[in-house]
């Protein structure tokens, strides 16, 4: 794209997740645009912040479950370390119970992996833009609460756990003793 007798560069893109399927699905995806590509790739969170600073991307993509930590406490990290690079969550995870948190993590978007290719593309260019992205769903729910209306949940006590209290009960869930 000539920007003023130049081209411009690809918007780069740095995708976390410790699927190798999910990770070769996204770059695909990125790299069907012409103007975006992905520059790195990690399968954890030891070493991120080093291969952040590195590459340089303008847009982070992390998932909330990785080997070595909570993908959560990575968005809070870019976040004090490499305060103008966004971040995209891409999860598993119920948008209900985490996308609200991510957002208050300093994340600019959260994304369930259920979603199609097009809503990927389409959240990566509202941030990009300045934008939050959030699915449907959460959108009216958040809207509802900063008008100020009372917004009932499901009722579920989980919804209430602090983002370290739902991170042990996720690793009790998946036979990890408490000793």
């Amino acid at each position: 794209m000539p920007v003023r007798g130049r081209l411009m560069r690809p918007v780069r893109i740095f995708i976390i997740d410790d699927h190798p399927l999910v990770r070769s699905g996204l770059k695909q995806l990125i790299e069907g645009e012409a103007d975006l590509c992905v520059c790195c790739e990690a399968d954890r969170i030891s070493g991120t912040m080093d291969l952040i600073s590195k590459c340089l991307p303008d847009l982070v993509i992390v998932d909330l479950s990785l080997p070595d930590g909570n993908g959560m406490e990575l968005v809070k990290r870019i976040q004090i370390e490499h305060r103008g690079i966004p971040v995209l969550v891409s999860s598993m995870h119920d948008e209900m119970l985490f996308a609200e948190r991510a957002l208050l993590s300093g994340a600019k978007g959260y994304i369930n992996k259920q979603e199609a290719g097009e809503q990927v593309i389409g959240a990566i260019r509202q941030i990009l833009k300045g934008g939050i992205y959030v699915g449907q769903r959460m959108q009216t729910h958040l809207t509802k609460h900063a008008g100020g209306q009372t917004v009932r949940t499901s009722g579920s006590r989980i919804e209430r756990l602090s983002n370290r209290e739902l991170q042990v009960f996720e690793l009790i869930g998946q036979g990890m003793g408490t000793g």
